[in-house]
């Protein structure tokens, strides 16, 4: 039974980690988007 519980609280734990990841690259790419539309805008008047 505690093995069982063992595994349940690891799957937690990796399901946690994947979502700081999901999070983390969402918001790298909302920055990357951004950095990209502002370069769009300075190049374009030019």
């Amino acid at each position: 039974m505690t093995r069982f519980n063992f595994g349940i609280c690891a799957i937690k734990r990796a399901d946690r980690t994947q979502k700081q990841r999901i999070e983390f690259f969402f918001v790298f790419m909302i920055f990357y988007v951004l950095t990209l539309c502002g370069w769009i805008i300075n190049i374009s008047p030019r």
